[in-house]
């Protein structure tokens, strides 16, 4: 693991600028798979003499993988995505000041951070692909943006890069800058996106305004597969942090937990795991969002959570709509950074390293028919929503060895949507070993 930590967590500035062939060991490849695989990752640690302290604020870097079954050897290309922000930072030999998860070292003076939401550098998409539709190829996003950003158009073939931005009229530029890293495909066979915008307000800590929660559905299949059209607006007082949400052929679900925006802190440039705050005393509030924009809302209420990740979202035979999701059960008001784990600092050292665990639950919901339901004029306060309880599914081995960690669910995209049986998972401290090092791909 020190060798994968080290791997991790040092730059490494490299580009393959054409396809490079990978040697297959034990026989040429399965027939079956082929196909192109991407990756979006964090690559660039520091720029002159100032360091990032966050693996997850690394400069991003696109790899593809391509596979051609049993016809010839697969191949990898690598370039870094050519961002605003990379490209200041090295003409400048400085980090450029920009949204991030953790600060830097040396620290920015308070000026310098204070501008940090509004330097017009938050392009670092390092998270996660996504396919809009043919007409837009290949987009990479993370959780911020610039003002109005969608993400970064991506060549699917030379791995280039190119800034765009989303073209509605309703956006409010200054106001949306976090969207979910995790749109999602809509499994109805249109291939159109379903994503998340939340619209702040720096308003609402007065208690006379509101944020937001809009929903919005693009189109793959027309002229212009980037341009969204509104679904449906919730209103709420406090803004919670959102990485992903779950998809239906007819529904979404957002999981709205009591890990919220400290919006203050972070329009001042305040890295984002110094921004959230955790209000233990207030329940997740689920919505049930139908992807009818004319059809209402149902909400509900669960014992407080905040996830990362959604798995998958299907409908059972009698009406209730299923959702699967990697759940964080211990933020505590002390301790409201579930990406704590991931800091540079102790993820570099193994002792510090493995004296933090990660504590992860799969669990499973169910949202029964008959849920208040409120139209978007009304607002949604959650007052009223009926509890909803979950069952746990146990990180348990074939040979009954438990861990109490696991994150990055993925399952057979086929089944997004429907009742599906296997979701696979990384486990680190595999089996309840405290070492890092000790690590699995859990098939559950």
């Amino acid at each position: 693991m020190d060798a994968l930590a080290r791997a991790w967590t040092t730059s490494a500035w490299a580009e393959l600028s054409h396809e490079v062939p990978l040697n297959v060991s034990g026989g040429p490849l399965p027939a079956w798979l082929d196909g192109q695989y991407f990756l979006a990752t964090a690559s660039g640690f520091e720029v002159g003499s100032r360091n990032l302290t966050h693996l997850f604020d690394g400069f991003s870097k696109l790899v593809r993988w391509r596979f051609a079954g049993d016809a010839g050897p697969p191949t990898v290309r690598a370039r870094l995505l050519q961002s605003e922000w990379l490209d200041r930072s090295r003409k400048k030999d400085d980090i450029v000041p920009t949204s991030t998860v953790g600060g830097v070292l040396p620290p920015f003076s308070a000026l310098a951070r204070a501008s940090s939401p509004w330097t017009g550098c938050t392009d670092n998409f390092n998270v996660a692909f996504h396919d809009f539709g043919a007409g837009a190829s290949a987009v990479v996003l993370s959780d911020v943006g610039d003002p109005g950003a969608a993400g970064a158009r991506i060549d699917a073939d030379t791995l280039q890069s190119s800034s765009f931005k989303w073209r509605d009229s309703w956006a409010v530029p200054i106001s949306d800058r976090i969207s979910p890293a995790h749109p999602r495909t809509v499994p109805d066979g249109s291939g159109d996106t379903v994503g998340l915008i939340t619209r702040l307000n720096p308003l609402a800590a007065s208690g006379l305004m509101e944020h937001s929660l809009i929903l919005y559905r693009t189109n793959a299949s027309s002229a212009d597969p980037l341009a969204r059209r509104v679904l449906h607006t919730v209103k709420v007082k406090q803004l919670p942090y959102v990485h992903s949400i779950g998809i239906t052929p007819t529904h979404a679900v957002i999981c709205a937990g009591p890990l919220h925006w400290d919006v203050g802190k972070l329009l001042l440039g305040t890295p984002a795991s110094k921004a959230w705050a955790w209000d233990e005393d207030t329940p997740t509030t689920i919505y049930k969002l139908p992807l009818d924009p004319s059809a209402a809302i149902d909400t509900y209420e669960a014992a407080p959570f905040f996830s990362f990740h959604h798995v998958n979202a299907w409908h059972e035979p009698n009406g209730t709509l299923s959702f699967d999701l990697v759940v964080n059960p211990n933020l505590t008001a002390a301790r409201a950074n579930p990406a704590a784990p991931f800091e540079l600092g102790s993820f570099r050292e193994p002792s510090e390293r493995d004296a933090v665990r990660l504590y992860t639950e799969l669990r499973r919901y169910a949202l029964p028919e008959g849920a208040v339901s409120a139209r978007r004029a009304t607002g949604l306060s959650g007052a009223g929503s009926p509890p909803v309880s979950y069952r746990t599914l146990p990180l348990v081995d074939g040979k009954g060895r438990i861990s109490t960690g696991a994150e990055l669910p993925t399952f057979n995209s086929a089944y997004i949507g429907r009742s599906y049986c296997y979701a696979y998972l990384w486990a680190p401290q595999y089996g309840g070993d405290p070492r890092w090092s000790q690590m699995a791909l859990l098939k559950k």
